[in-house]
């Protein structure tokens, strides 16, 4: 099946007021009133957090996308349901997220985001929206038709930052990692090539949120380490900042450079190539560097 421009035009929509509706439902949580339980076999207290919040968010993003899965044949991919596998057999399916950052909204932080994309068979994300409830922000991204924040075109060149420094994101877990203070050694080494006033590693938040503040800096940088057990980010929590970054001519690669597998065949997570997000070039040589170097 081919999809339009017209055709994904109105696909956003659907999903940017599925997610919207899904942000006023959040918003009427706290955590004085959120029942938080964990998932069995989870490999981080970030992944192994689940609420009812997450489940109802999820039931009014399928509710809201179900006519255009009916009217364009689309399969569905979700955190909180089985999958299906019915993603290998359609064109294209919904991947949605629909609390990525659940242990920060639990604690009353910023740093969730309901995240939507549409993915293509081969694994290429055509939409991407991602809504931050706490700011109204949300932000979305056509394939060919480029990314926008809150409908309005997303300009690079009114970045505030002066560029003399640059910031890292990782996630909560790796603060904990063994390699940590390595790595940040050796990223501060690697760069001071580029001559900066300060290098920085810091967590704010779900994958999606570290990827989307990245793009508050015009040196900024996401990354997570490959990593054997099968376990850590999945499709949904990367489908829709890939879409984003690409329209946006930014990098959104797995570690070794090569596209996201956004459709992977042997699981939903995608630990075992890692990922980077970055809005310099440089920097992902510094990450690559430091993680050939590490694993010394």
């Amino acid at each position: 099946m081919h999809l339009s421009d017209h055709d994904l035009t109105l696909l956003a929509q659907y999903a940017i007021d599925a997610a919207l509706k899904a942000g006023q439902v959040l918003q009427t949580y706290s955590p004085t009133n959120l029942t938080v339980n964990r998932k069995a076999q989870a490999s981080s207290l970030a992944s192994a957090v689940v609420t009812e919040a997450d489940l109802k968010s999820q039931e009014i993003i399928v509710d809201a996308l179900r006519p255009s899965m009916e009217t364009y044949d689309l399969a569905l991919l979700s955190e909180e349901s089985p999958d299906d596998h019915s993603r290998f057999m359609k064109d294209y399916f919904w991947c949605i997220d629909p609390i990525d950052g659940t242990l920060p909204f639990t604690e009353g932080k910023n740093g969730y985001a309901v995240s939507i994309a549409l993915v293509s068979k081969a694994g290429k994300s055509v939409i991407g929206v991602v809504h931050n409830p706490p700011t109204n922000k949300i932000w979305h991204a056509i394939s060919g038709q480029g990314a926008f924040i809150n409908e309005t075109g997303i300009d690079l060149a009114t970045i505030e930052d002066d560029g003399s420094s640059i910031q890292y994101f990782v996630d909560r877990s790796f603060l904990d990692d063994p390699r940590f203070e390595d790595t940040k050694a050796m990223l501060e080494s690697y760069d001071q090539r580029l001559l900066p006033k300060s290098t920085s590693l810091d967590y704010v938040g779900g994958a999606v949120m570290q990827a989307m503040t990245a793009l508050n800096y015009s040196r900024g940088c996401y990354f997570k380490y490959p990593k054997v057990d099968n376990s850590g980010g999945s499709i949904w929590d990367y489908a829709a900042t890939n879409c984003i970054y690409r329209e946006l001519k930014l990098f959104a690669t797995d570690i070794h450079g090569d596209p996201m597998d956004l459709n992977r065949t042997a699981s939903t997570f995608m630990n075992h190539r890692g990922i980077i997000y970055a809005t310099n070039r440089d920097l992902i040589k510094s990450v690559r560097s430091v993680y050939r170097d590490i694993q010394k």
